[in-house]
């Protein structure tokens, strides 16, 4: 079956038996979203993203759906469309870390570095497990030259990663 397949990371194959699906369970956000994520998979990041589109469609509060194309246009060197994306997420789930890491780092890259640190400042502390997240701050703040005092916290912040 099609959720078999995306389980066992078949996404080929899920993708193929997505077209023998019914056309009630193809507009499924659940199922469009999860047809959305093989083609990410597989590195077709067009058909990906047809798949968000369309399951916004269906429900606008998919905040997965909504970060997923801040990811792709973050991804397309596309900030403003990606920091679009972002908010709608987080409007839409004000938690999930992995939309205020997209946020941060596009306001970052358009220059509203005080905004963008903010965020992924957020993001890190509700989920420390992001070594990446850590380095891209320190390194943002250390290039803008932001007092030692926040960039000290942010240091003993890493010091929770284990060695």
């Amino acid at each position: 079956s099609f959720a078999k397949l995306v389980h066992e990371g078949k996404y080929s194959a899920a993708i193929k038996a997505f077209e023998n699906l019914p056309l009630s369970v193809k507009k499924s956000e659940e199922v469009l979203f999860q047809v959305g994520a093989c083609f990410e998979k597989l590195g077709n990041f067009e058909a990906a993203s047809k798949r968000f589109y369309e399951t916004l469609k269906i429900n606008p509060n998919n905040f997965k759906a909504a970060n997923q194309l801040a990811l792709y246009f973050r991804k397309k060197n596309q900030p403003y469309k990606a920091i679009e994306f972002a908010e709608h997420a987080i409007r839409a789930n004000p938690f999930f870390t992995p939309s205020l890491n997209n946020l941060g780092r596009c306001q970052t890259q358009i220059g509203l570095i005080s905004d963008g640190l903010k965020n992924l400042e957020k993001s890190i502390k509700r989920n420390p497990e992001q070594p990446q997240l850590f380095i891209f701050i320190l390194k943002t703040r250390a290039l803008v030259s932001l007092d030692s005092v926040q960039t000290k916290d942010l240091y003993k912040l890493g010091s929770l990663y284990p060695k």
